[in-house]
């Protein structure tokens, strides 16, 4: 068994960045409904199911925020699938919620999976997906408990359990993390985002777990990964486990981050074409107070 949690302490290691190439803009389309099934058009605002990236279509921004739940069972014909999966996230306002829960369906956000995640105008954000007897794949992120540059203080809060299947995210895995951008012409470093992964199957993708950037002295991001008779592929860029940083001299918040295998390996993938690091229990500021 290995087991790892990290508390922030002084300790640094590089962590490349991605660039992600420009593409067309993804249509939104947003759950009405409250407990029903995905693949029933009924429950979406466009009286029909979202769609994913094909047939010249850039796809949908498929949204659960109105604090309903989607659900799919093996009786599904296709796995569920959009451009983009936001589950209390994405566009919307103030507070919002919702829930996916699948039952032997696979679940696919082609671009991101984002699970209770607050940015722009969202405050506060809740979601929670539970998928049994199947995997959860994005394309580039999978988010669960975020705040990513929000517009005013943000909380947010976010739940990813998968039972016998695994969890890939081709660029990273996000769980418990702030985020700020501070060039950006409005923002709030007011930011506390909680993430939890449990995952019994194997997990793949560059990890961030309790990371925090420019967060305020009083932010908090806490973040736990369980992988449960799995390994853990780390691709991209690395792992990072409660880490704080913030630029021009500014306070660190806090960060808390925890990853723990039963029966199971780390492994960096050799495929990799970027430097690769791991990132445990550091603070740092750029520049002197």
């Amino acid at each position: 068994m290995f087991r790892s949690s990290f508390e922030a302490r002084p300790l640094l290691l590089a962590v490349a960045l991605l660039g992600v190439s420009g593409v067309a803009s993804a249509a939104p389309i947003n759950w009405t409904g409250a407990t029903g099934d995905w693949f029933d058009p009924t429950n979406w605002d466009l009286n029909r199911v979202p769609e994913p990236i094909g047939g010249g279509g850039a796809g949908d921004s498929a949204t659960i925020n109105n604090g309903g739940t989607a659900t799919a069972s093996p009786s599904a014909t296709a796995d569920v699938i959009a451009r983009d999966i936001f589950v209390a996230a994405g566009d919307g306002t103030g507070a919002v919620a919702g829930a996916l829960e699948s039952d032997g369906v696979r679940v696919e956000g082609q671009f991101r999976l984002d699970v209770g995640a607050a940015s722009g105008a969202i405050t506060g954000a809740n979601g929670t997906v539970t998928v049994s007897g199947a995997n959860v794949f994005a394309g580039q992120v999978v988010a669960v408990g975020t705040v990513v540059t929000p517009e005013a203080a943000a909380t947010a809060q976010g739940s990813l359990t998968v039972t016998d299947g695994g969890v890939t995210g081709l660029a990273s895995l996000n769980i418990g993390q702030v985020s700020i951008n501070t060039f950006a012409p409005v923002f709030s470093r007011d930011a506390n985002a909680t993430g939890n992964a449990v995952v019994d199957g194997d997990v793949v993708g560059g990890l961030n777990v309790g990371t925090n950037t420019n967060g305020s002295a009083t932010s908090t991001a806490e973040g736990s990964l369980r992988v449960i008779d799995g390994d853990l592929e780390t691709r991209s860029f690395g792992i990072s486990v409660g880490t704080s940083s913030a630029g021009l001299g500014l306070d660190t918040g806090s960060a808390n981050g925890s990853v723990v295998l039963e029966n199971g390996t780390v492994s960096i993938s050799p495929a990799s074409a970027f430097s690769v690091a791991l990132t445990a229990g550091s603070a740092r500021s750029t520049l002197p107070r």
